[in-house]
């Protein structure tokens, strides 16, 4: 991986419903060397009071959580200060969502299924928020 002294570390809340999806992205992200996960979360309530006291600069946000669809609590997070960048990852590959979600201000959509290194790439790429 990329020298991790070479750049700050961007700062991750993970948001997933499943306990090991969430232990395995936080394994992921941490072994790429480029993220710092601050928080986890398991559904967008608890999302939205550890992005609010965590300050996060991405949240890796599933689409279905714990307490619904998570494209709820997007705009909530979106006007937070500073706004982190809201990364929506899915097993389920649905146009309509990915459109809402980008409407909604979410940065980038990505699948599940997505290569693990693709995934940190795509999240080292997000401009600052």
């Amino acid at each position: 991986m990329g020298d991790p002294l070479a750049a700050p570390r961007r700062t991750v809340l993970i948001v997933d419903d499943t306990e090991y999806v969430r232990r395995s992205f936080g394994i992921l992200l941490r072994w790429h060397g480029a993220f710092d996960v601050v928080g986890e979360a398991a559904s967008a309530a608890e999302a939205l009071a550890l992005a609010a006291a965590l300050h996060p600069e991405i949240v890796l946000l599933d689409r279905w959580v714990a307490d619904g669809d998570s494209l709820a609590v997007v705009p909530a997070l979106r006007a937070l200060a500073p706004p982190p960048q809201v990364v929506l990852i899915s097993a389920a590959s649905d146009d309509a969502a990915r459109r809402e979600a980008v409407r909604l201000g979410v940065a980038l959509c990505l699948d599940k299924t997505t290569p693990p290194e693709d995934i940190c790439a795509a999240l080292a790429q997000l401009p600052p928020a």
